[in-house]
């Protein structure tokens, strides 16, 4: 840790000491503090500093940055206390992505977590819960197709809707479906001469699935002039 003469103090892992500079590294690449401006350098073997760091990191909720420099120094020591503190980094990130939705990217952080720890009950609970969220996001999903093959647009619509806010991983499974349904809506609003309604509709297909701009730029030409 370095102490800085105005009190700060910077808890980073130092590169390299010159005569005039401390470099240290820093989530973004390197840091130069002039020695100057150092009070005095509190040093910790590089393995304690890489441990603590990640707590202090987790408890921030900046698990990235936790888990990069806790791969990173593990790819050079496969040290017990550095997979331990790996293995708590990927279970308290894949908790909070997995409270969050993001099912794919929390079923990762399981997958590494028992790589890590195969015994690991915090990966065999999460990848449970995964498999109950997917399924309820799947049953949303083709409730939604269900309605859209029945042309049920406005019902798939808001079904679609539902899925994309339960989980952002939604997004990819549907939106080539959604896009094609808000598309249907707009050709049948501008039929009846709702051009705004069609106008809309077309800007989020377009938002969704931008190829279909190619394909409908007469129609969204024609409602936005109407």
């Amino acid at each position: 840790t370095v102490h800085l003469k105005n009190g700060k103090k910077l808890r980073r892992e130092i590169l390299e000491e010159t005569a005039d500079y401390e470099v240290l590294r820093v989530p973004y690449g390197q840091l130069n503090v002039r020695m100057e401006d150092v009070d005095y350098i509190e040093r910790q073997a590089a393995q304690e500093y890489q441990v603590e760091l990640s707590r202090e990191m987790i408890s921030q909720q900046r698990f990235g940055v936790a888990i990069d420099e806790l791969e990173r120094a593990y790819a050079g020591n496969k040290a017990k206390d550095l997979a331990d503190a790996l293995a708590q980094a990927y279970a308290a990130y894949g908790q909070h992505l997995l409270k969050v939705r993001r099912f794919d990217e929390s079923r990762a952080c399981f997958v590494r977590l028992k790589e890590l720890a195969p015994d690991a009950k915090a990966a065999a609970e999460g990848m449970a819960e995964i498999g109950e969220e997917s399924k309820r996001l799947s049953a949303l999903v083709e409730d939604a197709r269900r309605r859209m093959a029945q042309e049920s647009l406005d019902e798939a619509i808001e079904r679609f809707g539902r899925a994309m806010a339960f989980s952002a991983d939604a997004r990819a499974q549907i939106a080539g479906d959604l896009s094609l349904c808000l598309a249907r809506r707009a050709e049948a609003a501008y039929r009846s001469g709702n051009f705004l309604k069609a106008r809309q509709d077309l800007e989020t297909a377009f938002s969704l699935k931008p190829q279909l701009a190619d394909q409908l730029e007469n129609l969204y030409a024609a409602s936005a002039l109407s």
